[in-house]
């Protein structure tokens, strides 16, 4: 055996020789690693905190916003539930798409009451011609919205269809709730419970 400290692998790699302390023999210690930086650590971890925020957000509420949870009345006669899960109705069925994806997607966003008010107005253009009383109706809630309010929206839209439900709080009590499939209607509602 050679007289070095070191010897050389058939890798190329030198490794360190030291005396086991039990048994006086020479062993070879493996080379010594490089301390891991702290960038590298963090670049390790991004994958797992993106994998937790994407399962928190998958997990969340739709509608974590409870001053719009309760029953609503609207104005075709029907009664609806907005909860944590958007429209109650909708929150937990499963539609048959056939072989597109199944079920329904539920999603909470905000509206300016500039961009309310423009939809609104897009479809008293299109109803009024129709119906004289949509259009006085709208017109009445045209003057509640203030353009520089956000408004809490709740959609709901089967997967497989290009329709939407939509629930929009004006304040406590009022609210609107829509229908597009593809141009929006807009109805009245009032909160019950």
């Amino acid at each position: 055996m050679p007289n070095s400290s070191a010897t050389t692998t058939a890798a190329g790699c030198c490794n360190r020789l030291h005396a086991d302390s039990k048994t006086g023999r020479l062993k070879s210690a493996p080379p010594p690693q490089p301390k891991e930086s702290t960038a590298m650590k963090l670049l390790k971890t991004i994958p797992l905190l993106l994998s937790l925020a994407v399962a928190t957000a998958q997990a969340a509420d739709v509608n974590p916003h409870p001053q719009s949870f309760g029953t609503w009345h609207d104005a075709d006669g029907g009664n609806f539930v907005i909860n944590k899960n958007g429209f109650k109705e909708f929150a937990h069925v499963s539609a048959e798409c056939g072989q597109k994806s199944k079920g329904y997607v539920h999603e909470s966003s905000w509206i300016s009451g500039k961009e309310l008010a423009k939809s609104i107005r897009e479809s008293i253009e299109i109803e009024d011609s129709d119906n004289k009383a949509y259009g006085s109706e709208m017109n009445a809630v045209l003057k509640i919205i203030r353009p520089n309010k956000k408004y809490l929206r709740i959609d709901v839209a089967l997967s497989c269809s290009d329709g939407m439900e939509s629930f929009i709080q004006l304040d406590k009590n009022n609210a609107l709730r829509s229908t597009t499939a593809p141009d929006e209607f807009f109805r009245r509602a009032k909160r019950v419970k």
